[in-house]
């Protein structure tokens, strides 16, 4: 349940362990990235790119056809008035030395977080049966579940090397090199991604190579919390897909059947940047001149711009809203009902995403908070006296793995329960 690479989510049982704490340790300020951002609430999307339904389209001077976007524009709604709420948390810190972040399996029983300390690199899994921790030795920088909790994949940029885990008992079931973005398929398979391919073993027999799943194809990747989905762009050296990178074109894979899909196709110009792949996989924002959205379900299908900064942008688990930025506030855009909102958090906040349930939101920098999205009730989880780096629910929204800040070089891991039900 997580945050991706560089940027934060609660959708999925995977999770970027250290880099929203190395941001605030830096200063970054992705709150206010979305103040420069011009906007408006209902437009045809921008002309700079083009949205493709062909296949394997040529990346300049192609011929391509735009489909009809839904007419239904966005509007601006109501803002959501927040009243203040007291609530208090028992906070316990968790016991491994060195943890920065930590993730929940997917039934939320146990949690796995990092460590590094100076005699030890990896994390532990942390459950009922074994309160102090099963250690695991692989140094880590994004971890995810399989889909029942039977297997945990652990990513190591420095050697680009995947590692998975049984859980149950903390072994390795296998490791394979040149892995740079990696997801499970249910419990049993796992795919990553090996630069200019996407490879998939088959975990019921480790042993056997990977094998390639549909054509060769080069660029940076994504892909959706169940695996199915992959997005690809390019040009790129650089085999992850990262915030502000300047792309030209962006292609989709179906890792079931290998097939691919042209998505998007920038210009010199106005390349595409801040690819935001909803969890399910069937929903795509980027930035083009501002932001362009798209259906990609079957075929790709423009959707009339809503308000928002890709590089701000958190999806729910279900694709159907989003949280991001709009002239210096904290904005809600619900695809169901095409409405824009603002949320009146005006404290010092970076970061932000849904709960699993869709219904309550949190934000975090200087202290935390949660905001329910029906009652506006707001909710002081830590006062802004305390630096926030990494926020993550569990799949039922009832208890959190919370990193405070404690120095410029040390990080320490709070499980956060509620004293009453928030």
């Amino acid at each position: 349940m997580v945050a991706v690479r560089e940027y934060g989510s609660s959708s999925a049982p995977r999770a970027r362990l250290v880099s929203a704490a190395i941001a605030a340790l830096l200063g970054m300020s992705w709150w206010r990235v979305g103040l420069v951002v011009g906007l408006c609430w209902a437009c045809e999307p921008a002309p700079a790119v083009r949205v493709a339904t062909t296949t394997g389209v040529r990346e300049e001077g192609a011929v391509v056809v735009a489909p009809a976007a839904d007419p239904a524009p966005f509007h601006r709604d109501t803002d959501v008035a927040l009243k203040f709420v007291p609530r208090k948390f028992k906070k316990t810190r968790v016991p491994l030395e060195g943890s920065s972040a930590g993730i929940f399996s997917p039934d939320g029983a146990s949690y796995f977080v990092d460590a590094r300390t100076t005699s030890f690199s990896g994390g532990a899994i942390v459950s009922g049966a074994h309160p102090e921790g099963m250690k695991i030795a692989s140094a880590v920088h994004e971890a995810g579940f399989s889909a029942h909790g039977k297997h945990l994949y652990l990513l190591d940029d420095d050697t680009d090397t995947v590692t998975v885990v049984d859980t149950a008992t903390a072994a390795v079931a296998g490791k394979w090199q040149e892995a740079f973005v990696a997801r499970f398929i249910g419990d049993d398979e796992l795919l990553f991604w090996k630069k200019c391919r996407l490879m998939r073993v088959d975990l019921t027999h480790p042993l056997a190579a990977p094998t390639p799943v549909g054509p060769e194809l080069c660029g940076a990747a994504d892909a959706s919390e169940d695996g199915k989905t992959w997005l690809v762009a390019g040009k790129s050296t650089y085999p992850v897909m990262v915030s502000t990178r300047a792309y030209m074109h962006v292609h989709k894979i179906d890792a079931t059947t290998g097939e691919v899909t042209a998505i998007a196709i920038g210009t010199r110009e106005t390349p595409i940047s801040d690819v935001r792949l909803s969890p399910l996989g069937d929903r795509i924002c980027m930035r083009t001149e501002d932001i362009t959205c798209m259906d990609v379900r079957a075929a790709v299908t423009a959707i009339p711009k809503p308000s928002g900064d890709p590089f701000s942008l958190r999806w729910d688990v279900a694709g159907q809203q989003f949280l991001s930025t709009a002239a210096g506030d904290l904005v809600w855009v619900d695809l169901r009902s095409r409405s824009v909102r603002t949320i009146g958090l005006h404290t010092d906040i970076r970061e932000w995403g849904f709960f699993p349930d869709g219904k309550r939101i949190y934000a975090f920098d200087r202290g935390a908070w949660i905001v329910d999205l029906s009652t506006g009730e707001a909710i002081e989880v830590y006062p802004k006296e305390v630096t926030v780096g990494v926020f993550v629910p569990s799949p039922k929204g009832d208890r959190f793995l919370v990193t405070r800040v404690v120095s410029p070089t040390e990080r320490e891991v709070d499980l956060v329960e509620p004293e009453s039900s928030p």
